[in-house]
């Protein structure tokens, strides 16, 4: 399932703006993924085609942190970027107050391999939005962070952003949850119905 998705997001990657280096990472995330699952497109695994985020400065934000699609495609993607010595911020907007037993595997999962986890509204997460290399925002609705926390930082953000969007159905297109969207570096869309 995951394999299919990542071969459909290749073929209907839906260019909103395109800066070179965002353009070669969302490629390589591609390629890499499928390397990840001894699958690789020409079956050359001569060279990580993630390299050259070694030592680059990521910030992942999820909506949540669950067992359901996006999150979990975020998290592979976390893990290909640590493996190449990327250092990775993992940031959710929506926790609830209690930890549950889901949370609490995937915090430590995240941690035992390398991951930093921040709250989105803390001052730690703005920081380092303001210093990392690239944002990769995980669903359309990611962008009530970008509207309620980075609003006085939007125009230092908003050309790092690497936008993944998974929803497929059009009341997560609203104006108001994609109104960025033409601003950013990059946009990547899993459907091409709900891309066009």
């Amino acid at each position: 399932m995951v394999y299919k998705t990542l071969q459909n997001l290749s073929q209907n990657f839906l260019s909103i703006h395109w800066s070179p280096e965002i353009d070669s990472i969302a490629a390589s995330m591609v390629v890499a993924m499928d390397m990840d699952r001894n699958l690789p497109p020409d079956g050359n695994l001569e060279k990580i085609p993630l390299d050259f985020m070694r030592s680059k400065l990521v910030l992942l934000f999820s909506h949540e942190l669950s067992f359901s699609g996006g999150p979990l495609l975020l998290m592979e993607l976390a893990f290909l970027l640590r493996n190449v010595g990327g250092r990775v911020i993992w940031i959710t907007y929506k926790r609830p107050a209690e930890e549950n037993e889901v949370i609490h595997t995937l915090d430590h999962k995240m941690m035992n391999r390398g991951l930093q986890a921040l709250s989105a509204k803390s001052q730690e997460a703005i920081d380092t939005a303001l210093k990392d290399d690239m944002i990769i925002l995980n669903i359309a609705i990611t962008s009530k962070w970008l509207d309620v926390v980075l609003k006085k930082h939007l125009s230092q953000v908003i050309s790092k952003i690497l936008w993944w969007i998974h929803e497929m159905r059009g009341h997560y297109f609203k104006l108001d949850y994609v109104k960025h969207l033409p601003f950013v570096a990059a946009a990547m869309i899993d459907s091409y119905i709900a891309a066009e």
